[in-house]
Protein backbone atom coordinates (compact mmCIF):
# COMPACT_ATOMS: atom_id res chain seq x y z
CA UNK A 1 0.00 0.00 0.00
CA UNK A 2 2.56 2.43 0.96
CA UNK A 3 4.66 1.79 -2.33
CA UNK A 4 1.51 2.21 -4.69
CA UNK A 5 0.85 5.71 -2.39
CA UNK A 6 4.40 6.32 -3.52
CA UNK A 7 3.98 5.96 -7.28
CA UNK A 8 0.78 7.46 -7.05
CA UNK A 9 2.07 10.58 -5.21
CA UNK A 10 5.24 10.59 -7.66
CA UNK A 11 2.46 10.64 -10.70
CA UNK A 12 0.36 13.56 -9.29
CA UNK A 13 3.38 15.64 -8.42
CA UNK A 14 4.95 14.93 -12.13
CA UNK A 15 1.54 16.08 -13.47
CA UNK A 16 0.44 19.31 -11.59
CA UNK A 17 3.36 20.49 -11.13
CA UNK A 18 4.95 23.14 -13.95
CA UNK A 19 8.08 22.27 -16.09
CA UNK A 20 10.32 24.17 -13.27
CA UNK A 21 12.24 25.42 -16.05
CA UNK A 22 11.83 29.09 -17.68
CA UNK A 23 12.15 27.84 -20.93
CA UNK A 24 10.32 25.50 -20.98
CA UNK A 25 6.56 26.08 -21.30
CA UNK A 26 3.85 23.83 -19.44
CA UNK A 27 1.88 23.29 -22.97
CA UNK A 28 5.13 22.18 -24.60
CA UNK A 29 5.07 19.12 -26.53
CA UNK A 30 7.76 17.98 -24.80
CA UNK A 31 7.14 19.41 -21.64
CA UNK A 32 5.77 16.15 -19.94
CA UNK A 33 9.40 14.38 -20.94
CA UNK A 34 11.28 17.16 -19.50
CA UNK A 35 8.91 17.04 -16.04
CA UNK A 36 9.13 13.56 -15.97
CA UNK A 37 12.74 13.05 -16.62
CA UNK A 38 13.91 16.09 -14.39
CA UNK A 39 12.01 14.39 -11.23
CA UNK A 40 14.06 11.24 -12.17
CA UNK A 41 16.86 12.24 -11.96
CA UNK A 42 17.99 11.55 -15.76
CA UNK A 43 18.25 14.81 -16.82
CA UNK A 44 19.06 18.48 -15.72
CA UNK A 45 18.60 22.42 -16.87
CA UNK A 46 22.14 24.53 -16.62
CA UNK A 47 23.64 26.39 -13.88
CA UNK A 48 20.90 29.13 -14.70
CA UNK A 49 18.13 27.14 -14.67
CA UNK A 50 17.41 26.68 -17.67
CA UNK A 51 16.56 23.40 -19.40
CA UNK A 52 17.64 24.76 -23.32
CA UNK A 53 15.29 22.44 -25.16
CA UNK A 54 16.98 23.95 -28.64
CA UNK A 55 20.68 23.45 -27.59
CA UNK A 56 22.11 19.80 -29.16
CA UNK A 57 23.35 16.70 -26.82
CA UNK A 58 26.69 16.34 -26.92
CA UNK A 59 28.38 13.02 -26.54
CA UNK A 60 29.66 13.19 -22.95
CA UNK A 61 26.50 14.70 -21.78
CA UNK A 62 24.57 11.86 -23.52
CA UNK A 63 27.18 9.02 -21.82
CA UNK A 64 25.56 10.46 -19.06
CA UNK A 65 21.96 10.46 -19.87
CA UNK A 66 22.66 6.64 -20.61
CA UNK A 67 23.96 5.93 -16.87
CA UNK A 68 20.92 8.16 -15.73
CA UNK A 69 18.53 6.21 -17.42
CA UNK A 70 19.74 2.94 -15.51
CA UNK A 71 19.94 4.31 -12.68
CA UNK A 72 23.73 5.08 -11.89
CA UNK A 73 23.61 7.76 -9.38
CA UNK A 74 26.42 10.21 -9.54
CA UNK A 75 29.38 8.90 -10.12
CA UNK A 76 32.58 10.19 -9.80
CA UNK A 77 35.55 11.00 -12.23
CA UNK A 78 37.65 8.02 -13.29
CA UNK A 79 40.22 7.29 -15.89
CA UNK A 80 38.76 6.58 -19.15
CA UNK A 81 40.39 5.04 -21.98
CA UNK A 82 40.00 7.38 -24.68
CA UNK A 83 43.07 10.22 -24.59
CA UNK A 84 40.81 13.00 -25.42
CA UNK A 85 38.45 12.11 -22.32
CA UNK A 86 40.99 12.39 -19.32
CA UNK A 87 40.16 11.77 -15.66
CA UNK A 88 39.61 15.16 -14.65
CA UNK A 89 36.63 15.67 -17.22
CA UNK A 90 33.38 16.39 -15.74
CA UNK A 91 31.95 13.28 -17.74
CA UNK A 92 34.55 10.90 -17.39
CA UNK A 93 32.91 8.83 -14.89
CA UNK A 94 29.89 8.37 -17.20
CA UNK A 95 31.62 7.77 -20.12
CA UNK A 96 33.70 4.90 -18.81
CA UNK A 97 30.48 3.33 -17.09
CA UNK A 98 28.46 3.56 -20.34
CA UNK A 99 31.47 2.13 -22.52
CA UNK A 100 31.78 -0.89 -19.78
CA UNK A 101 28.22 -1.20 -20.49
CA UNK A 102 28.08 -1.53 -24.15
CA UNK A 103 26.06 1.43 -24.75
CA UNK A 104 28.22 3.84 -26.11
CA UNK A 105 32.47 3.61 -27.48
CA UNK A 106 34.41 5.65 -29.33
CA UNK A 107 35.07 6.89 -32.65
CA UNK A 108 38.45 4.25 -32.49
CA UNK A 109 40.20 2.94 -28.95
CA UNK A 110 41.51 6.10 -27.86
CA UNK A 111 39.47 8.82 -29.43
CA UNK A 112 35.98 9.52 -27.89
CA UNK A 113 35.09 13.38 -29.03
CA UNK A 114 32.93 14.70 -26.13
CA UNK A 115 32.33 17.83 -27.14
CA UNK A 116 30.97 16.29 -30.65
CA UNK A 117 27.26 16.63 -31.02
CA UNK A 118 24.97 13.57 -31.18
CA UNK A 119 22.65 12.59 -34.09
CA UNK A 120 19.00 11.80 -33.89
CA UNK A 121 19.71 8.51 -35.60
CA UNK A 122 22.87 7.84 -33.31
CA UNK A 123 20.44 8.87 -30.11
CA UNK A 124 18.29 5.86 -31.11
CA UNK A 125 21.08 3.55 -31.49
CA UNK A 126 22.12 4.23 -27.58
CA UNK A 127 18.78 4.49 -26.36
CA UNK A 128 17.69 0.87 -27.74
CA UNK A 129 21.00 -0.41 -27.11
CA UNK A 130 20.45 0.59 -23.29
CA UNK A 131 17.00 -1.12 -23.29
CA UNK A 132 18.47 -4.49 -25.17
CA UNK A 133 17.44 -4.21 -28.44
CA UNK A 134 20.56 -4.49 -30.17
CA UNK A 135 20.34 -8.15 -31.36
CA UNK A 136 17.23 -7.18 -33.09
CA UNK A 137 18.39 -3.81 -34.42
CA UNK A 138 21.06 -6.04 -35.53
CA UNK A 139 18.45 -8.65 -37.34
CA UNK A 140 17.29 -5.92 -39.34
CA UNK A 141 19.74 -4.03 -40.74
CA UNK A 142 22.23 -2.87 -38.21
CA UNK A 143 23.16 1.02 -37.93
CA UNK A 144 21.33 3.23 -38.73
CA UNK A 145 18.10 1.53 -40.26
CA UNK A 146 17.86 -1.56 -37.70
CA UNK A 147 18.01 0.90 -35.12
CA UNK A 148 15.47 3.58 -36.79
CA UNK A 149 12.96 -0.17 -37.15
CA UNK A 150 13.40 -1.34 -33.52
CA UNK A 151 12.63 2.49 -32.46
CA UNK A 152 9.59 2.76 -34.42
CA UNK A 153 8.29 -0.24 -33.89
CA UNK A 154 8.48 -0.01 -30.11
CA UNK A 155 6.94 3.64 -29.91
CA UNK A 156 10.61 4.82 -29.07
CA UNK A 157 10.25 7.80 -31.60
CA UNK A 158 7.03 8.35 -30.90
CA UNK A 159 6.28 12.43 -30.99
CA UNK A 160 9.94 13.09 -31.50
CA UNK A 161 10.45 15.31 -34.27
CA UNK A 162 14.43 14.66 -35.04
CA UNK A 163 15.50 13.76 -38.35
CA UNK A 164 18.07 11.18 -39.29
CA UNK A 165 21.52 12.95 -39.61
CA UNK A 166 20.78 15.88 -37.62
CA UNK A 167 22.11 16.84 -34.69
CA UNK A 168 19.45 16.17 -31.95
CA UNK A 169 18.25 18.87 -29.75
CA UNK A 170 17.96 18.42 -25.82
CA UNK A 171 13.65 18.76 -26.13
CA UNK A 172 13.76 15.61 -28.85
CA UNK A 173 16.26 13.44 -26.84
CA UNK A 174 13.58 13.91 -24.04
CA UNK A 175 11.19 12.74 -25.97
CA UNK A 176 12.80 9.82 -27.25
CA UNK A 177 14.22 9.09 -23.39
CA UNK A 178 10.98 9.78 -21.47
CA UNK A 179 9.44 6.97 -24.17
CA UNK A 180 12.48 4.30 -23.51
CA UNK A 181 11.90 4.56 -19.73
CA UNK A 182 8.20 2.79 -20.07
CA UNK A 183 9.47 0.91 -22.89
CA UNK A 184 9.98 -2.97 -22.45
CA UNK A 185 12.92 -4.36 -22.11
CA UNK A 186 14.97 -7.04 -24.11
CA UNK A 187 16.28 -9.98 -22.76
CA UNK A 188 17.92 -13.15 -24.15
CA UNK A 189 15.64 -15.94 -22.96
CA UNK A 190 18.03 -18.91 -24.54
CA UNK A 191 21.60 -19.40 -25.10
CA UNK A 192 21.26 -22.62 -26.43
CA UNK A 193 23.06 -22.47 -30.22
CA UNK A 194 20.62 -20.20 -31.37
CA UNK A 195 19.97 -16.62 -29.89
CA UNK A 196 16.61 -15.80 -28.40
CA UNK A 197 15.59 -12.83 -27.54
CA UNK A 198 12.09 -11.41 -26.81
CA UNK A 199 10.57 -8.19 -25.33
CA UNK A 200 9.52 -8.45 -21.45
CA UNK A 201 6.07 -7.39 -22.37
CA UNK A 202 3.90 -9.08 -19.88
CA UNK A 203 2.37 -11.28 -22.19
CA UNK A 204 2.14 -15.24 -21.46
CA UNK A 205 4.84 -16.03 -18.93
CA UNK A 206 7.24 -12.96 -19.51
CA UNK A 207 7.20 -9.96 -16.58
CA UNK A 208 6.77 -6.50 -17.77
CA UNK A 209 10.14 -4.90 -17.02
CA UNK A 210 10.70 -1.42 -18.23
CA UNK A 211 14.20 0.94 -17.15
CA UNK A 212 11.33 2.78 -14.89
CA UNK A 213 10.07 -0.38 -13.35
CA UNK A 214 13.24 -2.15 -12.86
CA UNK A 215 15.76 0.71 -12.30
CA UNK A 216 14.18 3.50 -10.41
CA UNK A 217 11.39 1.13 -9.20
CA UNK A 218 8.53 3.27 -10.35
CA UNK A 219 4.96 2.76 -12.26
CA UNK A 220 3.87 4.97 -14.05
CA UNK A 221 0.08 5.50 -13.71
CA UNK A 222 -2.51 8.11 -15.06
CA UNK A 223 -5.69 9.06 -13.03
CA UNK A 224 -8.28 12.02 -12.44
CA UNK A 225 -8.23 13.53 -8.87
CA UNK A 226 -11.95 14.47 -8.35
CA UNK A 227 -13.46 15.92 -4.75
CA UNK A 228 -15.50 13.78 -2.64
Amino acid sequence: ALALACVMVFGLAVSAAGTGYPDVADDATYAEAVKTLSALGIIKGDENGNFNPDATITRAEMAKILCTMVNSGDLAETATKFTDVPATHWASGYVNYAQQLGYIDGYDATTFGPEDPVTYEQVLKLVMAALGYTYKAQENGGYPTGYLFVAADAEVTKGAAGKGPEAAPRSTVAVVVNNAMNTPLMERTSYGTESVWEEMDGTGTKAFKTLLTQKHKTYKVEGKVTSS
